[in-house]
């Protein structure tokens, strides 16, 4: 049977006691510890990271690109309204130019043609059928219509004598004419007279 343990003794294995239940409270600690570094998420790897910076990125110039594309159609929309309009106004101005030039050169000397009416004459046996047009100043129109008649029968009597070979060629149509406008000035007493133009004519031969 053993011998109780001395106070020194139950101190001693106190003490000891002590020291080895000292330790559970660091290694609580320790556990505690790790359970909170496993709670933590980890940080995603470099790769991780970047491949996810590239797809926002691609994301955000897709979105860019799809608000720019209406922007685009707009620009185009007004630029070829805007061409439309200039070749429009172009053909505008082109067509009042050409306008312009046609009336200004129609009447540039204000001169006016008066058709006469058709004659029929006998020019020694053959029939001729003539019709002229003469030309005079604008202003002397009111003088042209006074002395229609009186150059109507000049007319008549000027192609009568004449011989109707003079108007078988291009050389005695225009000697006829340049004849038929100083008979018919010195018939009118006047040089009002600016030409004379056959706008029809037909010989007919002896049978």
């Amino acid at each position: 049977m053993s011998k109780p343990s001395s106070k020194g003794d139950l101190l001693t294995s106190k003490l000891d006691f002590e020291n080895i239940d000292g330790a559970s409270p660091a290694k609580k600690a320790d556990f505690t510890t790790q359970q909170s570094a496993a709670k933590e998420v980890p940080d995603p790897p470099l790769e991780k990271k970047k491949s996810i910076a590239a797809a926002q990125s691609f994301t955000k110039t897709d979105a860019k690109l799809k608000n720019t594309k209406p922007v685009v159609a707009v620009k185009k929309d007004r630029l070829t309204q805007t061409i439309a309009g200039l070749v429009l106004l172009g053909l505008l101005i082109v067509s009042g130019l050409i306008y312009m030039y046609k009336d200004s050169t129609r009447n540039v000397s204000g001169l006016n043609y008066v058709t006469l009416p058709q004659i029929i004459v006998n020019m020694d046996g053959n029939v001729a059928r003539l019709r002229v047009s003469v030309q005079i100043d604008m202003e002397d129109a009111d003088w042209l219509k006074q002395h229609k008649k009186e150059l109507e029968n000049s007319f008549q009597r000027t192609i009568a004598a004449m011989n109707p070979d003079d108007l078988r060629s291009a050389k005695g149509i225009a000697e006829t004419q340049l004849a038929l406008k100083q008979q018919l000035n010195e018939d009118a007493r006047s040089e009002k007279i600016q030409a004379v133009l056959i706008t029809e004519l037909l010989v007919q031969g002896k049978e």
